[in-house]
This record gives structure tokens, C-alpha cells and sequence, in this order.
């Protein structure tokens, strides 16, 4: 075959080739978190993008980190019942870091050193939610981020509180005190104190993303 004419099929397949590629509508702005990179038809009006507050892997978002691809979500509702923080008068070494991102490393100790089945950590970790089954208790820092940012301490807090359904009650973190106390969290007004492991207290668990 002539080259002039290999050229002209070869370019008329290329043509015909691309003019039949499939067009795939979608988000084309990789910030987004509905990114589709084999969009080929943008619709930027279509992407969605984390906030506070949105809905997201089975919780509200309460904190985002700078990329605003990864944060920390808390559940929709308490662990039924009230529960003690447990191991009462044992050191759970690990266990006292009070800052954001420290309260899965703080649940982890505790299961590994107290066997005290019935505790507030134990049974966080038990249980499976909108499909994911790594929730933990939160830390101090953790359950101040949440009611600054979707509880009380929220200027929007009238329309996070009612679908979170925060109780004004006292809420355990997994920030341990000492061998006889460990730090709890009040929703009605941010209080945080330490007060003794064998007490009862609510139960709000986290999980990050």
C-alpha cells in the first residue's frame, strides 16, 4: 500500500476512533469528593464537596483536616444505655492523650490492658454502623471539637443538635486521668472534669477518615 494512502487510513481511523469515544458526564475538579477522573463532559455543578456538618461514612463531619478530603466523623446517636469507663484503679499506660487524632491510639490501650468487657471503649468497638465497624470512644480535644463545631459551642448548633440528637448530659472520652478517673465531657454547656472510672456516663462514638 501506497504511504500517502497507509497515512490517510491511518488518520481516518484515528478520526473515527475518537469522534466514537463514549462521553462520561460527571465531576471534573479532583477537590471534589464525587471526582470521577474518566469524566470527559464536565459538570462542575455537580460536584460535591465536605463541610461541617455533612453527611459522610456514616456520621457528621465535625473537623477536617487542610486537604478537606480527610476528617472525623461522630455517630447519629449514643450507645444505648449508660456505661463505666472501667478498670478502676489500673493504669491503661498509652491511655492519657487528650489532643484531636489521639482518641483511636486511647481505645486501642484500653481494650489491649483492661479486660473489663462492659467498658465504655470495649463496647464501642463492638459495634457496626452505617456499615463501618471502626467507631472508637473520643478523646477530650475530640468531643471539645465536636460541641464547638456542631454542638452548643456551634452558632449553628439548632440545626446540628436536632439531628444528632445530643442529650445535655455527661459524655465519657477515652482520655484517661489517672488510675481512678478519667475525663468526661458535658454537652449542655462544654464542661470537662475528671470523675471516677466505675461511674456511668453516655457514649458518643467517632471514626476518622
Amino acid at each position: 500500500m501506497p504511504r500517502i494512502i497507509l497515512f490517510l487510513f491511518l488518520l481516518t481511523t484515528l478520526f473515527f476512533s475518537c469522534s466514537e469515544e463514549e462521553t462520561v458526564y460527571g465531576c471534573g475538579d479532583a477537590q471534589a469528593i464525587n471526582y470521577d477522573p474518566e469524566v470527559n463532559s464536565f459538570c462542575n455543578s455537580c460536584c460535591e464537596y465536605l463541610e461541617i456538618g455533612s453527611f459522610y461514612q456514616g456520621g457528621i463531619v465535625f473537623y477536617l483536616d487542610s486537604t478537606n478530603f480527610h476528617g472525623l466523623v461522630v455517630a447519629m446517636g449514643d450507645l444505648p444505655g449508660e456505661y463505666q469507663w472501667g478498670c478502676y484503679e489500673t493504669d491503661i499506660l498509652g491511655a492519657d492523650l487528650t489532643t484531636l487524632h489521639s482518641g483511636l491510639q486511647n481505645s486501642i490501650d484500653i481494650i489491649n490492658s483492661c479486660t473489663d468487657s462492659l467498658s465504655a471503649a470495649f463496647q464501642t468497638s463492638l459495634i457496626q454502623w452505617e456499615g463501618y465497624d471502626d467507631w472508637y470512644l473520643p478523646s477530650k480535644d475530640e468531643l471539645l471539637e465536636i460541641y464547638n463545631s456542631i454542638g452548643n459551642g456551634s452558632e449553628e448548633s439548632h440545626f446540628f443538635i436536632e439531628s444528632l440528637d445530643f442529650e445535655n448530659d455527661y459524655y465519657w472520652s477515652s482520655s484517661e486521668y489517672s488510675d481512678k478517673y478519667t475525663w468526661y465531657f458535658h454537652f449542655e454547656n462544654g464542661y470537662t472534669y475528671f470523675n471516677d472510672k466505675y461511674e456511668t456516663f453516655k457514649v458518643r462514638p467517632i471514626r476518622n477518615f
